[in-house]
């Protein structure tokens, strides 16, 4: 008969093990990978006197997406509803969380006109490395 201690750490593993929780989580699940989330819109002319990016990176074409690094590495691809399939290049500062995006448009006007928008977003893919990153 097996004690009352082994049998609750017993029951502890089966119930992690089946609502898939685990303590050891690592930084990569917890990433997500689609969701919705609240997309902003800017352009170099947007703000005249901020930098956009370092242009080593190339970051001041549109096309680009900035996000919150901790969520969407450097060279990640997302592809956004509406939108289609575009690269993070860029961090901006007000850009915190999983579900925050700001996309980078050609002209003042479009970035007007979209304004703020809930999107579906799912992330095609993620970095191997940080070389790759840095492209």
């Amino acid at each position: 008969m097996r004690s009352p201690v082994l049998r609750a750490v017993g029951a502890l593993s089966l119930l992690l093990a089946l609502t898939s929780i685990s303590p050891w989580r690592t930084a990569e699940a917890a990433r997500p990978t689609r969701g919705k989330a609240r997309v902003t819109f800017y352009c170099r002319s947007c703000s005249p006197g901020k930098r956009v990016a370092d242009p080593r990176r190339r970051v001041t074409d549109p096309g680009g997406v900035a996000a919150d690094p901790r969520y969407h590495p450097l060279g990640s691809r997302v592809y956004i509803e509406g939108f289609g399939t575009r690269r993070v290049d860029d961090t901006g500062g007000a850009i915190k969380g999983p579900n925050r995006f700001d996309v980078r448009l050609a002209s003042r006007g479009r970035c007007h006109r979209y304004g703020v928008k809930r999107l579906q977003y799912r992330v095609v893919s993620r970095p191997k490395n940080k070389r790759q990153r840095s492209r």
